[in-house]
């Protein structure tokens, strides 16, 4: 309209105003240059119709066959009603569900396996009693498969990786197992495998050549998955090491715990009864318990942990402050235990808050009491300081020292303390039990026993966990999460947490831990869940590259076809013939015009092109005039914008209005409308008519009608 009026003058533009190509705006800053105003009269619309479109559906980016595959999908209405779900891939049904749509948006994720190895194509229809607009009611979507992913599982010893073979070839994946020696010692030697895996592993039976291998194959983007168990982790050397600096668990040396990481608090009786005879011994239980304080003493002093003691009869007292032992300052604070002597009466309570204040002070990571007691003390209430005790993640263990201990009172504050119980009637057994708590109570690199597992954090490689209880394991190695890591899964080993299955990004690959291993620390857990083993190493797994000259839809112009050859294979092909082919949904195949946009960048039109799954072939030539390898994929052209499910605010026609100068009309006047301000009627009233059963016409037929119900 604007090239028709090169004098300047006023364009009237009737429309629905709902744009869905082109640029309107630069549209009318040139009327409005070329002195061209412009009017808009908005066509009248009929009420909002039935209509439910799908009007978003992604398949994922190319993925390995069995992997996870989930399509997302918007299905939008104008009415909040039942409907049904169709899905099919490759043209056959795999899926139909009945659903209740909200009035709007209703987003939706639908989970499947990756089918075979090549190309497929979903498509998603929504079906609704007196759907209006069918033509919207389809969207396709299309992903490419790669064949199943190679896992190399490397055995410490044969049979270390236990029933993990097995499982991994059921889930799809193909594994292999090798052992240390044989792993290669150049990343290239791993570019065949998707996932490694580490299975109970010592790091001594690595070389620095095959670690450095394996960390640049996982930084180039390689999957790696480490089994811990009794020869891995901190029990296989990890501990500071280049292995250990790739994982989101970090090792700890045995023997070699940090400075302050465990606070030792005694807290012992020395009312008068203490005075009495150790059990038919010639040295009083005083004497036994003061070498039982020796003991715990050499303990703490060997790795540089604290110590302190709280004797108590009917009030208590300080008798070695909480502090850090050493050699340096082990003498001193032995000549304070020799200290300890017998008098008075007997009250628990006021032995255990002071006790308990003493320990609360430490910043160490492990924090623990031990109460001993040879007599029955003044009733109480325990339970608040119980609760101060748990709240401050201390542990509390007692021992019942003689007969005339109140053992049930001394076996309930360490079931609720979280510690152990121990009935001593010879006190000459004390240094022994000392001993032996001390070292129960210390950090340890593994832990045995039945210890429940706790889902701490969300996490794709939790999918499959099911909702009854999680097994239980028989042990774990003792490690520490890494910052910027995630632990999913963790236990409880001396009241805090330690990571049981943890994950991170590391490059551009990703590196997963399962501390117990496969044998009998990951108790039935490859048989009760073994989905976890699978859905680690598919997420841990090499991605799947998109090979040279793939061709895909531009993502902001569905009519138009684009090629990337240096986004996709690092090669530039400026000055390239490049050749693309189309065949359609019928059938029939067309050469398409490839066209340089950009450098090393190619582009299609498909204007014209109807929604449905086109096949495309493309094919390169260098500027030396050698062929490059030839690509195919299948791409899913949408249905037209002009039947997309949009609300009635969208139109231009005002902006349009404003941008040159010109008002919007009443198109319920139709002469009025079409007539130049202060001007005479360019139409008469048979004219206004004509115009007026236009108008409505188009209102009525302008988009086709379902048919009222649709069979199943």
């Amino acid at each position: 309209a604007t090239g028709a009026l090169p004098a300047g003058g006023r364009a009237i533009v009737l429309s629905d105003g709902l744009a869905t190509s082109g640029d309107a705006a630069g549209a009318a800053d040139a009327a409005r240059r070329a002195g061209v105003t412009v009017d808009g009269v908005a066509l009248p619309r009929a009420s909002t119709p039935v209509d439910a479109a799908v009007t978003r559906f992604v398949a994922p980016s190319p993925l390995h066959s069995g992997d996870p595959l989930t399509l997302q999908a918007t299905v939008a209405s104008t009415v909040a009603h039942g409907a049904t779900l169709e899905l099919t891939r490759d043209g056959a049904p795999i899926g139909r569900q009945l659903v209740t749509l909200r009035r709007g948006e209703n987003p939706l994720l639908l989970s499947y396996r990756a089918p075979s190895a090549g190309w497929h194509a979903y498509r998603l229809r929504i079906v609704l009693d007196g759907d209006a607009v069918v033509a919207n009611d389809t969207l396709d979507a299309t992903t490419r498969v790669a064949a199943p992913p190679r896992a190399l599982i490397v055995e410490g010893a044969a049979g270390r990786a236990g029933g993990l073979p097995a499982l991994l070839r059921r889930d799809g994946i193909d594994a292999s197992t090798t052992t240390p020696a044989a792993l290669p010692k150049a990343a290239a030697g791993l570019a065949g495998e998707d996932v490694v895996v580490l299975a109970d592993v010592p790091a001594p039976a690595l070389a620095s050549a095959q670690v450095r291998a394996l960390r640049s194959a996982v930084r180039a983007g390689s999957g790696l998955l480490v089994l811990g168990g009794e020869h891995s982790l901190s029990l296989g050397r990890y501990a500071a090491t280049p292995l250990d600096a790739m994982l989101p668990v970090q090792s700890i040396a045995p023997g070699g715990v940090r400075r302050r990481q465990l606070a030792l608090q005694l807290v012992l009786d020395r009312s008068s009864s203490m005075n009495d005879l150790a059990g038919g011994g010639l040295d009083p239980k005083i004497a036994m318990a003061r070498a039982a304080a020796r003991s715990a003493l050499a303990f703490t002093a060997r790795d540089d942990d604290e110590l302190g003691l709280v004797a108590f009869d009917a009030v208590p007292h300080v008798v070695v402050p909480l502090q850090r032992v050493t050699g340096g300052n082990a003498g001193p604070v032995g000549q304070q235990l020799d200290s300890l002597d017998a008098n008075g009466g007997t009250n628990v309570l006021r032995g255990l808050e002071s006790g308990l204040a003493q320990v609360q002070q430490s910043s160490a990571a492990v924090k623990h009491l031990v109460l001993l007691s040879d007599g029955v003390s003044e009733p109480a209430d325990y339970a608040p300081v119980l609760a101060r005790v748990r709240g401050a993640h201390v542990t509390l263990s007692t021992i019942a020292l003689g007969r005339d201990a109140d053992a049930a009172l001394l076996r309930r504050l360490a079931q609720q303390g979280n510690g152990r119980f121990y009935d001593v009637p010879d006190a000459r057994s004390l240094p022994r039990v000392f001993a032996q708590e001390a070292r129960r109570s210390a950090p340890s690199v593994a832990v045995r026993g039945t210890l429940p597992v706790t889902a701490a954090a969300a996490s794709p490689l939790l999918a499959s966990l099911s909702d009854r209880a999680l097994p239980p394991l028989g042990g774990t190695v003792v490690t520490r999460l890494r910052d910027g890591a995630i632990a999913p899964l963790t236990t409880a080993v001396n009241g805090s947490s330690t990571p049981v299955l943890a994950q991170w990004q590391y490059g551009l690959g990703r590196v997963v831990v399962w501390t117990p291993g496969a044998g009998a620390w990951a108790g039935g857990w490859l048989d009760r869940q073994p989905g976890v083993f699978g859905d680690a190493a598919r997420w841990s797994e090499r991605g799947v590259a998109t090979p040279a000259l793939e061709p895909a839809l531009d993502p902001t112009d569905a009519s138009r076809l684009l090629v990337d050859p240096l986004a996709t294979a690092g090669r530039t092909l400026e000055l390239a013939n490049v050749e693309a082919t189309l065949r359609t949904p019928a059938g029939a195949t067309r050469v398409l015009d490839v066209a340089q946009v950009a450098p090393s960048r190619y582009a299609a039109a498909l204007a014209g092109a109807a929604a449905g799954v086109y096949g495309v072939g493309v094919a390169a030539h260098g500027g030396d005039g050698d062929a490059l390898p030839s690509a195919q994929a299948l791409v899913a052209v949408p249905y037209a914008a002009e039947y997309a499910l949009r609300p009635a605010d969208t139109s231009v026609l005002g902006s349009l209005a404003s941008a040159t100068g010109g008002r919007l009309r009443d198109v319920a006047a139709p002469a009025a409308a079409l007539t130049p301000d202060g001007g005479t009627a360019l139409w008469r009233i048979p004219a206004g008519a004509t115009i007026l059963l236009l108008l409505a016409a188009v209102a009525a037929g302008a988009r086709p009608r379902a048919p009222s119900r649709l069979d199943d």
